[in-house]
């Protein structure tokens, strides 16, 4: 039995929005995208840190970059964006320790990644530095200590 499984979901709080003040260890389904927490349709976990998406059900839009984008992201979602320029500053921030994947559409330039407190480590340093190309796909992760990024270029 899969988490989509509607007998699973049976059993879970059903939310149009992620909670603000959630108990630890509260796990509901979120039947739309939620705008304010930028969270896709899916199962959800908060784990006194913050929100886990234990499975998306589609991938969130964040809309148009920009030059300068500064993203929150839940760990364990899948995200979408337009680059409209070429990217000087990219913040993000991750709900908790874990996995983001981004697709970004657009020919622009991308800076790397930094996050506030986590130093950032590059996987495939090539791959990156020619980020310049229509599609691109990012898994940016926090273990913690680092934010570790790769970056694959989609023809």
């Amino acid at each position: 039995m899969g988490l989509l499984d509607p007998r699973f979901l049976a059993g879970l709080p059903t939310v149009t929005a992620l909670p603000s003040s959630p108990a630890t260890g509260y796990v509901c389904w979120l039947s739309t995208a939620d705008s304010t927490a930028k969270a896709p349709p899916g199962v959800y976990l908060y784990d006194g840190t913050g929100w886990l998406c234990l499975q998306c059900n589609a991938v969130y839009d964040l809309g148009s970059t920009g030059a300068t984008p500064s993203h929150t992201l839940i760990a364990g979602a899948r995200y979408k964006a337009t680059q409209s320029a070429a990217v000087t500053t990219w913040t993000v921030s991750i709900s908790r320790p874990g996995i983001v994947y981004l697709t970004l559409a657009g020919a622009y330039s991308l800076q790397s990644p930094t996050m506030t407190s986590r130093t950032a480590k590059a996987l495939g340093d090539a791959a990156w530095d020619d980020a310049a190309v229509a599609l691109k796909k990012v898994a940016l992760e926090d273990d913690g200590t680092y934010l570790i990024y790769i970056c694959s270029e989609m023809s």
